[in-house]
């Protein structure tokens, strides 16, 4: 696991100038990758630029120094992340001649590029972000996984192509202003989250999952090498019937997954929450003959511990586990996270992954986590009771003329449940607590039950996948417009054709892609698109970056066995009965389970990687929301409706669940704070 970056100039000036600015940029980005890779940095610099590396050794520790190059020097290799065939294809290679001198994966890559050219992701199993320099064709070949578990930001202009692991180590040397980028901010608060291509600066693109890019002569070329959408629409026009697998067969593919990921010359231990997906990877690992280190978090509120059930299961397989205690953290440790990010990610659960990465990593330098199990095979309940509204709510929007009818009531509805909100909030100011308990409990259920209409109203209106996206949503996309200033709001109606409530398909650059996974719903059922729709956007876009931003932070490399190449392919070939059975979420890693592990673990209910956000708010945390959301600088920068950070914490206080939308809010500021108030970033001082 490795932090990469490189430019490639293009600029006709001075060769001084030149590399002066080339050498100030890759010191200046190696400086911001150090988390990423404590244990050494290299350079390769040729006449045209330079690719580098910063490295976290896993394999062959001594030799295996990056970047790499061929025989003769004129190809060199920088890798983020790992190849976990790497020894059958350097067998392969060198069968046809080419001579090794390491051990590591990221060899491969050079005499890999030798060999295939273009083609070379085809043959890779793993997780990787990889930038290639050919200095003979002048070209540099990059690509990235097919999941999106590593990531790979970029920019192109004049000057040429600058590429880095991370946007603060892209903006290292000062030479790229930062802008935000409007659309970007306006899909956010509704998703919470960026999918690939997007990013929240204007000129930086992130690499999507799956593809490849080609930089020569000035132009940039990119290609899809491999495509979830196209293998999930050949699924669907399968005449053959799905077939269902037995949880034995589902084991084999898992165990061979897990064990594949252990290849490393460092010790290797797993991420053990208690739920099916990680205590399923642990036996398999189990099963196959390894003996475990696992790790896992605990939280004082019991909605969100899971540790009991984690200690069950390492003692069932012999386990030496660690159990961390998470706390509400300090605002110094909210800063840290957020910097980290190096995004406006609002998924709260950075917080313990933070805090268990750092706990990890203090012995360890890999790890294993269950990350995948639900998106590919049945374990969000969000799934479910989504498809369950829709059934309800589907005919609604079907019948001709009644979505237009169903926007126009729900604003209606959204407009008095806004003015029953304001008369609870005016009510409990003027009676104090026992207005509270006297001439406002009516009211606010009232209020309650006529927002939750007015959503359920807006839904019927919206086509798939965007029904699902504003289900989800603290922000739904018809309603961000109540919570923007007007300066953001005005610029936001500019660049979006005048409605800066324009759903997430329309501004994410997704477009066309989701709408084709919208029609895989009504061919193959509605589990099966929303697997694809969450590969597409929140597993690259959330899940994997929470994933990598946090470990890497402290130096930690975490890998995926349920996000494996050939068990996702074969996951799109199975029936939804494997998906949900009778309301049982998973039900095939759960028979899985069955065979391996405790009955009370394998029944469990799914409760999610959360933290108790909206008590958190009420506390120490809050206080720090509404200093920053609520001062001078942050009303300036007009992002934000003041009156709308008022009412969130005012509601938050008096026992509404408000702390997720004041977390997203606040995470904004930070990062806005860190990254476009500063250039170069740094975080911010409270």
């Amino acid at each position: 696991m490795c932090g990469i970056s490189g430019w490639i100039l293009e600029a006709a000036e001075d060769a001084t100038a030149r590399r002066e600015r080339l050498v100030a940029y890759i010191s200046a980005s190696l400086a911001a990758l150090v988390a990423r890779g404590p244990d050494s940095a290299g350079v390769a610099e040729f006449s045209r630029g330079a690719i580098a590396a910063r490295r976290l050794a896993i394999l062959d520790l001594e030799g295996g120094d990056q970047p790499l190059y061929n025989e003769d020097r004129s190809v060199a290799a920088v890798l983020n992340g790992e190849i976990y065939n790497f020894e059958e294809l350097r067998s392969r290679l060198e069968s046809c001649g080419h001579r090794f001198r390491s051990r590591t994966d990221t060899e491969v890559l050079v005499h890999g590029w030798e060999e295939w050219g273009t083609r070379l992701p085809e043959y890779l199993d793993g997780m990787f972000a990889f930038a290639v320099w050919d200095d003979r064709q002048g070209t540099l070949f990059a690509a990235r996984d097919r999941l999106g578990k590593k990531p790979f930001f970029f920019t192109q202009d004049a000057g040429g192509f600058r590429f880095a692991s991370e946007i603060k180590a892209l903006l290292s040397d000062g030479a790229i202003r930062p802008r935000p980028s409007l659309p970007a901010i306006a899909a956010l608060l509704t998703l919470q989250h960026l999918p690939p291509p997007m990013t929240p600066l204007e000129g930086i693109r992130q690499l999507e999952p799956g593809m490849s890019l080609v930089f020569e002569g000035g132009k940039l070329r990119m290609a899809r090498y491999w495509d979830i959408v196209e293998l999930a629409e050949v699924a669907a026009d399968s005449t053959r019937p799905p077939k269902a697998p037995s949880p034995a067969e589902a084991l084999e593919k898992i165990q061979e997954a897990a064990v594949r990921r252990t290849r490393a010359d460092v010790p290797v231990g797993v991420f053990l929450s208690g739920g099916i997906d990680s205590s399923l990877v642990a036996a398999a690992l189990h099963r196959a003959g390894h003996d475990l280190e696992t790790f896992s978090v605990a939280f004082d509120d019991p909605r969100f511990d899971e540790s009991p059930r984690a200690r069950t299961v390492a003692r069932h397989l012999g386990c030496r586990h660690t159990v961390l205690v998470v706390d509400q953290p300090k605002p110094d440790e909210i800063v840290d996270v957020v910097w980290h990010l190096d995004e406006p990610l609002a998924d709260s659960s950075a917080i313990p992954q933070m805090q268990i990465c750092k706990a990890a990593s203090s012995r360890l330098k890999v790890v294993i986590s269950g990350d995948g199990g639900d998106e590919f095979f049945g374990g969000y309940l969000k799934h479910r009771q989504f498809v369950a509204l829709q059934r309800v709510l589907g005919p609604v929007g079907s019948v001709p003329g009644t979505s237009r009818v169903a926007r126009a009531v729900s604003d209606l509805a959204a407009g008095l449940a806004g003015r029953l909100e304001a008369r609870v909030l005016t009510t409990r100011a003027a009676l104090g607590s026992q207005g509270i308990a006297a001439g406002s409990g009516l009211t606010s259920a009232a209020a309650t039950s006529v927002r939750r209409a007015s959503r359920a109203l807006a839904l019927a209106a919206s086509p798939f996948p965007d029904s699902y996206f504003d289900y989800l949503s603290p922000v739904p996309s018809f309603e961000r417009s109540t919570v923007l200033g007007e300066g953001l709001l005005a610029e936001l109606a500019r660049v979006l054709s005048g409605d800066p409530d324009s759903p997430v398909s329309a501004i994410s650059g997704l477009g066309d892609r989701l709408a084709r996974v919208g029609r895989l719903a009504g061919r193959r059922g509605p589990l099966f698109a929303l697997a694809v729709v969450d590969a597409l956007t929140e597993l690259p876009g959330d899940i994997l970056v929470k994933v990598d931003r946090m470990s890497m932070a402290n130096s930690l490399e975490v890998r995926s066995p349920l996000l494996d190449r050939s068990l996702v392919e074969w996951s799109l070939s199975l029936p939804e009965l494997a998906r949900l059975r009778r309301g049982e979420t998973k039900p095939l890693l759960r028979d899985a389970a069955r065979m391996l592990l405790p009955p009370e673990v394998a029944a469990a209910p799914k409760r999610g990687f959360g933290v108790p956000l909206s008590e958190w708010m009420r506390g120490e945390l809050g206080v720090l929301a509404a200093e920053i959301l609520l001062d001078e600088k942050t009303r300036d920068r007009g992002w934000i409706s003041p009156g709308h950070v008022r009412d969130l914490i005012s509601r938050n206080l008096a026992g509404h669940d408000m702390g997720a939308r004041i977390w997203q809010l606040l995470v904004l500021e930070l990062w806005a704070r860190s990254f476009i108030d500063s250039s170069p970033p740094s975080p911010p001082s409270l």
